[in-house]
């Protein structure tokens, strides 16, 4: 049910405190309240867009070029599902282990901890059962398939569920200014509405699920203003910040059939080459200069070029791109901006997105090897842009991220290189938990969304079982 602001004083104390509305946000409020918990969900913004919510959002850029930060997220109820794309799949089951060249690329948990939940993540999002990925002989490579989601916009799918359900007390317009806590255990989150109201909502345990960059800046700052009682083993909060570069890594010409799909090493190609995940799509042009192309290609290999100019309509052209895995970095991070504050007077986000070489490596050895491939195999001739080869910085005209926020509040057994347990409560704190992309140690190169929602079922039911 929908609750104003000023009821959030009377309300009798909920189980949890949710804050955020987006995919595990509105996942987890759904599931524990089908468990019987007594819910209050908390939205910054109102149901529609609204630009003094929105404008929370601006923040400074630090690091790397990438987008403006009130441009890649969505403050109102169903979050950053109203600007996603619907493309997903899980994680690779490679993705959570050891990784002897990346010893921070690891999860605490496994994909069989998250497999149980994809099903009921899959109905969430409105997506099929996807097909198992398939090896290519004698290639070290591996077709690959995305879900493809309405997309489903979690502000409108799940409204009338979140509203009519009687264990939810939605309230709009209640912005989390800070959490709360005594030597022992979280106590409340403050919040505040845009006419001047100010509230703290009391529950047995708190969630933070604002999103990849929100949920490091709200403990930052809760940290600052209780003494560091928030996060108590705060070395890695707002650190090992990651994206997954978007890149344009070459030009192909190629047999239609072999290019409609997705690409990735296989595990044991990609361990053998101490490399992280990544996955090559192809991208079709109808206008793209395929006659040129296999022009400049006739100059060094004259009878290729002949053989697949012959295939006539058979033949494609276009770009390759890519999305892939970043090296977990300390350096990469959210931090509080030192000269700009939002409304309520909590410092606006500063993001200093850093790639590194080794991200540089894994693009380049991958899409180096996948050219190798296509032209051992006689389907096609893939030409790499100069700054894959080495020769210039990434460029600052693609498509640079997925927008997908990743870390700051990550995933580990050790506090002193993550915020949260493996059950994502935060290290310290008996009642407070973290949800959402941010908790992710390492990213592999899926798009999020499925494991977020997994991650929310999979919290319900450790929240569900949790007493006291």
């Amino acid at each position: 049910m929908l609750i104003p602001f000023d009821a959030i004083a009377e309300l009798s104390t909920p189980d949890v405190c949710v804050i955020g509305t987006g995919p595990a946000g509105v996942t987890l409020a759904l599931d524990l309240a089908d468990h019987g918990r007594r819910v209050l969900l908390c939205e910054g913004g109102g149901f529609d867009f609204d630009e003094r919510a929105q404008e929370i959002y601006r923040g400074e850029l630090l690091g790397d070029p990438y987008r403006d930060l009130d441009i890649v997220r969505l403050r109102a109820f169903g979050g950053a599902s109203g600007l996603w794309g619907g493309v997903t799949r899980p994680l690779d089951a490679d993705d959570f282990a050891d990784k002897p060249h990346h010893p921070l690329a690891r999860w605490p948990i496994v994909k069989a901890d998250l497999d149980p939940y994809l099903a009921s993540a899959l109905v969430m999002l409105e997506v099929d059962p996807l097909p198992a990925d398939e090896p290519v002989a004698d290639s070290g490579f591996q077709r690959i398939h995305f879900g493809e989601s309405p997309p489903t916009r979690f502000g409108e799918t799940y409204r009338a569920a979140v509203l009519d359900h009687p264990n939810i007390f939605l309230c709009l317009n209640a912005n989390a200014t800070e959490v709360r806590a005594d030597d022992a255990r979280a106590t409340g989150i403050a919040l505040a509405d845009f006419d001047g109201g100010r509230a703290t909502a009391v529950a047995g345990a708190y969630v933070i699920a604002c999103g990849g960059i929100e949920n490091s800046r709200l403990l930052l700052w809760s940290n600052e203003t209780s003494n560091g009682r928030v996060v108590r083993r705060a070395d890695a909060l707002g650190r090992y910040w990651m994206e997954h570069p978007h890149f344009t890594v070459g030009d192909f010409v190629a047999d239609r059939a072999f290019a409609h799909v997705h690409y990735s090493l296989t595990p044991d190609r990609r361990r053998a080459l101490g490399l992280l995940n990544c996955g090559l799509r192809f991208f079709h042009r109808a206008d793209w200069p395929r006659d040129d192309l296999l022009d400049d290609l006739a100059v060094a290999a004259p009878e290729t070029a002949a053989r697949l100019r012959a295939r006539g309509d058979g033949l494609s052209a276009g770009r390759l791109r890519a999305a892939w895995e970043q090296e977990p970095r300390a350096e990469s991070r959210v931090l509080l901006s030192t000269g700009a504050v939002d409304r309520f007077g909590a410092p606006r986000a500063a993001l200093k997105w850093l790639k590194s070489p080794e991200d540089l490596v894994t693009v380049r050895r991958t899409a180096s090897a996948f050219g190798d491939f296509m032209a051992r195999a006689g389907v096609g001739r893939l030409r790499l842009r100069d700054w894959v080869l080495g020769e210039g910085d990434f460029p600052e005209d693609d498509e640079l991220g997925g927008n997908h926020h990743m870390g700051g509040t990550r995933m580990a057994e050790d506090p002193a290189l993550g915020v949260v347990d493996a059950n994502l409560r935060v290290h310290g704190q008996p009642n407070l938990y973290v949800l959402g992309s941010s908790v992710f140690p390492s990213g592999g190169h899926a798009n999020p969304t499925l494991t977020i929602v997994q991650l929310a079922h999979r919290l319900a039911d450790h929240l569900a079982e949790r007493r006291g």
